[in-house]
Parts: structure tokens; C-alpha cells; sequence
């Protein structure tokens, strides 16, 4: 069963709802269906949807496959996210956070899609070498269709604010971003929403660093790094002192974080 096609949301309903109306669920689903076709919902979606939740059988199946497609989900971007094989604690001895607010910009990414960030400060450390160096710290917003997606997150890389933001004339006099492909990059993926959510879970928000590649004749000229010294000294900086993140979330463990998909669905994006 494809997750995207939502029976609960088609039908406007939750697992309580249906709960409630066990002794008349059939009568009870009826009425739903026909407010949501006098609401203009696609009739075939709407009978898809009736015959998956009016049969005690199949809803239950359904049930077991979204939670089997969220284990799933949760241990892909474990692997992907999790960058706990990369933290030492021992190349980063002395640190300490600054903070520095600047104003924030809000960057537009789409049709009613915004991503509003501000640097609010920074970590900064000493190698074991005694290299000083320092990773920045941002707070993240973004909204879609006026509704905040993510809601100032602060998360942590080494942006380059006035690359993000420089402009230049084009051939007709117009103002436009100087470097595109750097924008593009750092706004729809080093902050991407997913990327996001996980380094916060994971890293305690450590995202990567965004660097140009070293070589000519590129179609993407940029990629995400993970700078291990910088990684090292945010999760120490919250107080990390073992070589698995406590945000981290083993694969053997996935069940255990969602061993309740009926509760999922009352308080997740199933409740209307």
C-alpha cells in the first residue's frame, strides 16, 4: 500500500473517530463519504478509501504497512543522517560558544516557500594540534503556504552568508545571484527540511559543510562534506562523551520507536 494515498485523510477521519462509531462504522463512513464528495473530493478516492477502512481486515493490513514503511524511513535516514562513526572526542581540546546575532534574511525558494535564516553565534575550539578553528551556528526557519515546516531550528555548518547573497549585473542590467549554484545548494540541501529533522534528531544539528569540488568540467560543482573536527566539536560542545551520539537511533531499535502506529496515527499528520 502506497503511503502517499491516505485513506484517514481522505475520508476525514482517525482511528478514534472510527473507534467510537464501532457499532455503526459502515453508517458512519457512508455519511463521510458523501460530505466529501458534496466537497468536491474525487469519487474513486473516496470509495478506494471506504473499502479500505469499512474492512476490519484490510485497515489493519493498511495499519501494518504504514508502520513497517516508517521503520523503514526511520533506519534510511539513520544511515544517511547519522554521522557517528565521525565524532572523536579526543582532536577537539578546549571550545567555547560565542554568540553573535546577525539580522536575519528570509530567501525564497518557491511558490509560497521561504526559508528564513539567522546566524546567531559560534563554536569555537582547538584541535589537538593546536589548530583553532570554529563552526557556525544558525537559526532555521521555513514556511510553506504560511505554515512554519521547520520553526527556528538552530542547526550548525559553515555557511557563506555573503556568497549566498552577492549579486551581480546580468548582459540586460538586471540584479541576480552571483553564484546560483552555491544558493541552490545550501537552500535546497544543506537545508532541506528532511536534512534538517535529522541532523537536529541525530547531531545535534551539525548539517555538514557545503565545498566546492576540485576539478573542471562539472554539471554540480558543489557537494556536503562532513568535516569531522567541526562535527566533533558540536557534539562535544552538548556534551558528548562517547562515540554514538544519545540522539542516535539504532536500526535494531527502529521497532521499539514506533510500537504503537495506532497512537501514530492520532497524534501525526493522519489526526484532522
Amino acid at each position: 500500500m502506497n503511503e502517499e494515498f491516505n485513506p484517514y485523510k481522505i475520508l476525514n477521519v482517525t482511528e478514534s473517530s472510527l473507534e467510537r462509531h464501532k457499532d455503526n462504522v459502515e453508517k458512519y463512513l457512508e455519511d463521510r463519504k458523501n460530505q466529501m464528495i458534496r466537497l468536491g473530493v474525487k469519487t474513486e478516492d473516496i470509495e478506494k478509501a471506504y473499502e479500505i477502512l469499512a474492512d476490519k481486515y484490510k485497515r489493519n493490513s493498511y495499519l501494518e504497512q504504514i508502520k513497517k514503511n516508517r521503520i523503514f524511513n526511520e533506519q534510511e535516514l539513520n544511515k544517511a543522517y547519522n554521522f557517528r562513526n565521525k565524532y572523536d572526542e579526543h582532536i577537539i581540546k578546549n571550545f567555547k560558544y560565542v554568540r553573535d546575532e546577525i539580522k536575519e534574511t528570509t530567501f525564497k525558494t518557491g511558490e509560497n516557500s521561504y526559508i528564513i535564516l539567522k546566524p546567531t553565534g559560534e563554536i569555537v575550539y582547538d584541535t589537538a594540534l593546536g589548530l583553532g578553528d570554529k563552526v557556525q551556528e544558525y537559526e532555521v526557519s521555513k514556511v510553506k503556504n504560511g505554515i512554519y515546516t521547520i520553526n527556528k531550528k538552530k542547526v550548525y555548518s559553515n555557511i557563506d552568508m555573503q556568497k549566498l547573497l552577492e549579486t551581480e549585473r546580468d548582459e540586460k542590467g538586471n540584479k541576480v545571484i552571483k553564484d546560483p549554484e552555491y544558493r541552490n545548494d545550501v537552500l535546497r540541501h544543506l537545508l532541506s527540511r528532511e536534512r534538517i529533522k535529522s541532523c537536529v534528531e541525530y547531531n545535534h544539528g551539525y548539517l555538514g559543510e557545503i565545498v566546492e569540488k576540485d576539478y573542471e568540467d562539472r554539471l554540480d560543482p558543489y557537494t556536503i562534506k562532513i568535516n569531522r573536527e567541526h562535527y566533533s566539536a558540536v557534539m562535544k560542545y552538548y556534551g558528548e562523551r562517547s562515540y554514538e551520539p544519545r540522539h542516535a537511533i539504532k536500526e535494531e531499535k527502529a521497532e521499539n520507536k514506533i510500537n504503537d502506529t495506532k497512537k501514530d496515527l492520532e497524534d501525526d499528520e493522519f489526526d484532522r
